[in-house]
C-alpha cells in the first residue's frame, strides 16, 4: 500500500510543478552570474544589464597625480642583520636598509632623493623578443637594464594610449609584456619591501622586510625588520632545492626549534600571509599584473588614468590605476594602482582595493606593496641563499 501511495506521489502533478520549479531555478542561475556582485558584499548594486564585451570608456590622462594614503610607506628602522660571508666566497659587503624613508607622495621630480646604486656588474644579454606586435617599439640599449629603461612609461606614448576602440586596459597590458624578458633577465637584486595585506578579513599592521632575490634559480632569502616581535626572524626558499620547501627560523620562544623546513603553501608559512614566498619579487608582481590584465580585457566596465609626477620614496614615478566602478566576480579589485620607477621602469608600488560593504563607503585596502632601496646585480651566489652562511642566524 505504502508504495503503491509513493508512486503516486512522484508521478503525480507533483512532479510537474516540482520540474518547473528546479528548470525555472537553472534557468535563473546561468542568467546570474553578471547580475550578482561578489558574494562577500552585503549589498547589491544596480545592474540591470549583463557586463559588456567590449571597450566603451574614454581614455583618461588626468593632469594631476592621486593622493596615496600619507605616511606610507612608514619609516623602515636600521637593522644590525650583517651578511657578509667569508672572504673567499663572497666578499662583497652586506647591502643595508637606510634609515628614514619618505612617503608616498604627490609631488613632480626632484633631485633631493638619493638613488638606487646600480653595480657596475656586466648583465648578460637580454633575452631577444620575438615578432613585435602592433604599437609595441624596440627596445634600444646594450644591455638589460639599458634595454629595459628604453621601454619606460613616459618614453613612449603607445604604452598610455589606446589604439583605435582597443580596450583601456591594453597600452598598460603591451607595457608589462614588452618589459618583462628584461625584468626576469635582471640576475638579482636586494632591497627593502613593505607590505601590508588583509588576511581572513583582518588589514594586518606593515611589515618590513630586507629581501635578497636571485632570477636563476629563482631563490629568496627574507629578514624580518618590523614588527619587533619578529624582527631577526629570516626564510630561505631555491627553487629545486630542500625537496621544495623554505627553511625558517623564529626568535624568542619560537627560536627553541631551530631551523625548519616548511611547505611554501603550507598552513604554518602561510600564516598571516596572502601569499607564498615563492610568488615574492617584482618579476612575479609582473607576472601577475599580465595574468589579471588579460582576464579583465575580456570584459568592460575597466577605466584606466596615468598620473605623472607621483613619487615614492622620493623617486619619480608614474601611477597606472586601474577601476571597476561595478562589483562583478570576474574581477578581482575594485581599485588597483602601480607606481612605476621612471628611471628604472619598473613597478615600485603596488595596491589594491574592494568594493566598499555599502554603497557611497570607502574602498577596502586588501593588499599593499613597496620596494625601496633598490640595488640591482649584485652578483649574488649560492651561499647568500644558504643556511651555513655564518652572518645569519639559523641553527647549524
Amino acid at each position: 500500500m505504502r508504495r503503491q501511495i509513493w508512486r503516486r506521489v512522484t508521478i503525480g502533478p507533483a512532479t510537474v510543478v516540482l520540474g518547473a520549479l528546479a528548470a525555472a531555478t537553472v534557468v535563473q542561475a546561468q542568467n546570474a552570474p553578471y547580475q550578482q556582485p561578489p558574494r562577500h558584499l552585503p549589498w547589491r548594486p544596480a545592474a540591470s544589464r549583463p557586463i559588456p564585451t567590449t571597450a566603451q570608456e574614454p581614455y583618461y590622462h588626468p593632469a594631476q597625480p592621486p593622493a596615496p594614503q600619507q605616511g606610507w610607506p612608514p619609516a623602515v628602522p636600521p637593522t644590525t642583520a650583517q651578511a657578509a660571508p667569508p672572504q673567499q666566497v663572497n666578499p662583497r659587503p652586506f647591502p643595508q636598509p637606510q634609515q628614514g624613508h619618505g612617503v608616498i607622495r604627490t609631488a613632480f621630480p626632484s633631485s633631493e632623493q638619493s638613488q638606487p646604486q646600480l653595480a657596475p656588474k656586466p648583465v648578460p644579454p637580454a633575452p631577444q623578443p620575438g615578432a613585435q606586435p602592433p604599437g609595441q617599439p624596440l627596445a634600444q640599449g646594450n644591455t638589460v637594464l639599458e634595454k629595459l629603461q628604453s621601454l619606460s612609461l613616459m618614453a613612449h606614448p603607445e604604452f598610455r594610449e589606446r589604439i583605435g576602440n582597443e580596450h583601456p586596459i591594453m597600452p598598460a597590458l603591451r607595457w608589462a609584456k614588452a618589459g618583462l624578458p628584461y625584468v626576469e633577465a635582471i640576475d638579482d637584486y636586494c632591497c627593502t619591501l613593505i607590505k601590508q595585506e588583509r588576511v581572513n578579513g583582518e588589514l594586518k599592521p606593515p611589515q618590513h622586510l630586507f629581501l635578497k632575490v636571485r632570477h636563476r634559480p629563482f631563490s629568496v632569502y627574507v629578514y624580518f625588520l618590523t614588527p619587533e616581535a619578529e624582527r631577526g626572524q629570516e626564510a630561505i626558499y631555491v627553487e629545486g632545492q630542500n625537496k621544495g620547501c623554505l627553511l625558517a627560523h623564529g626568535v624568542g620562544i619560537r627560536a627553541v626549534m631551530g631551523t625548519v623546513a616548511l611547505k611554501p603553501d603550507g598552513v604554518l608559512a602561510m600564516s598571516g600571509n596572502r601569499y607564498p614566498i615563492t610568488h615574492v619579487g617584482i618579476a612575479n608582481l609582473v607576472r601577475e599584473l599580465i595574468a589579471v590584465g588579460e582576464n579583465d580585457i575580456q570584459y568592460g566596465e575597466s577605466e584606466v588614468k596615468y598620473y605623472f609626477g607621483a613619487k615614492v620614496n622620493g623617486r619619480s614615478c608614474t601611477c597606472v590605476e586601474f577601476r571597476h566602478p561595478v562589483p562583478r566576480r570576474e574581477f578581482r579589485y575594485h581599485i588597483a594602482r602601480i607606481f612605476v620607477d621612471d628611471e628604472l621602469n619598473l613597478p615600485v608600488h603596488y595596491e589594491a582595493y574592494d568594493w566598499p560593504e555599502k554603497p557611497g563607503g570607502e574602498p577596502i585596502l586588501t593588499e599593499r606593496y613597496t620596494y625601496v632601496n633598490l640595488k640591482l646585480n649584485n652578483g649574488f651566489t649560492d651561499m647568500d641563499f644558504d643556511i651555513r652562511n655564518p652572518n645569519y642566524g639559523f641553527s647549524k
